[in-house]
């Protein structure tokens, strides 16, 4: 069943298209990612949704109920904000506890909900204290149980991991997919953080320029990307242009790399993981002499820059025990890659 429906949405600000012909099916139950760079229309859509803006064109349906003018309070979508917009002169339960008393619940229930969703988020013994003494994580967590106990048909999260240090940020991630799947709620994720989204997501809507460009699994946007764009803004790539023509793509004046399909197109991409050091003869198609330029050491993985005539290729391997070479910069090397690693774009 379809939880949030969006059908030709546009938004303008003052003749600058925010959004347009946005058209969005979410499921119920479902962890949906809006992905993109900043100024992408993620966050427009979001609020749209949330009612705090109305859209030019379009409808907004919530439950298969129509919702496009409808006022914020009354949609029963819970917003987590990437400041959070917590009250600092209110505690900890004052926080959680105010969206239910907008709802006019009674007292029991208040403390009840209060009761529950504090410990849900792991802040029981917190309830009394203030805004101002949670380190971010925390402050984090009361956003989240304030916009949960009001039991929302629909959760938005806009950037609200954007905030905390690296190690936080993982923790955090494992827990609201935990509590998300824990409570079945809807949830749409804003995030310009391509980890994030691959992590998290059961789908995600990749956004450009305010236009959606491709709506998948994170499997499917990462290893079947619609365009160039996409393959370059999810994960690393080696994005070149190229002319291609009978099973070849010539990538500039003196490099041609063979292909295993007469396909058309505009660009190839080549992932990272997948271009190996190799001898200069073993048989392999697609192997070329290079020299390595730089080296990035990140303690998972080590990357390599390789000049193969005038182009930078790029290869990561990880850095397991099982696999140590002394590779240094400026060595003659060889690279290979298969042909199935090749994807082909028309732009």
């Amino acid at each position: 069943m379809e939880a949030v429906v969006l059908r030709n949405i546009e938004k303008l600000y003052g003749g600058i298209t925010a959004c347009t012909d946005i058209n969005l099916f979410i499921n119920e139950g479902e962890f949906f990612t809006f992905l993109g760079p900043s100024g992408c229309g993620k966050t427009t859509i979001l609020r749209l949704i949330a009612g705090f803006i109305q859209p030019g064109k379009g409808t907004i349906h919530l439950g298969g109920r129509n919702i496009t003018h409808l006022e914020a309070e009354k949609r029963q979508v819970g917003m987590v904000f990437q400041n959070y917009a917590l009250f600092p002169f209110m505690t900890v339960a004052e926080n959680i506890e105010y969206g239910l008393k907008i709802q006019k619940r009674d007292k029991k229930e208040r403390a009840e909900r209060v009761e529950k969703f504090t410990e849900m988020v792991g802040l029981t013994g917190f309830e009394q204290r203030n805004i101002a003494e949670l380190s971010g994580g925390e402050q984090q967590r009361v956003a989240l149980a304030r916009s949960l106990a009001t039991e929302p048909k629909v959760l938005l999260l806009d950037e609200p991991l954007s905030n905390l240090d690296a190690r936080l940020r993982e923790k955090m991630r494992a827990e609201i997919k935990s509590l998300q799947k824990k409570l079945g709620v809807t949830t749409i994720f804003v995030t310009h953080d391509q980890t994030e989204a691959l992590i998290l997501s059961d789908r995600v809507a990749v956004f450009e320029k305010g236009r959606c460009i491709q709506i998948g699994t994170p499997q499917e946007i990462y290893l079947h990307p619609a365009n160039s764009f996409v393959a370059g803004f999810i994960g690393d790539t080696n994005l070149f242009s190229a002319e291609i023509k009978n099973g070849k793509a010539s990538i500039s004046e003196k490099l041609s790399i063979d292909l295993d399909t007469d396909e058309a197109g505009r660009f190839v991409s080549i992932r990272p993981q997948d271009v190996f050091f190799t001898k200069a003869q073993d048989g392999r198609t697609n192997v070329f002499p290079g020299k390595v330029e730089t080296i990035q050491f990140d303690g998972i993985s080590v990357g390599y820059n390789i000049r193969v005539e005038s182009i930078i290729f790029r290869l990561t391997l990880l850095n397991t025990c099982a696999f140590r070479h002394s590779i240094t910069a400026g060595a003659d090397v060889h690279i290979s890659f298969d042909t199935k690693s090749i994807k082909i774009l028309d732009c």
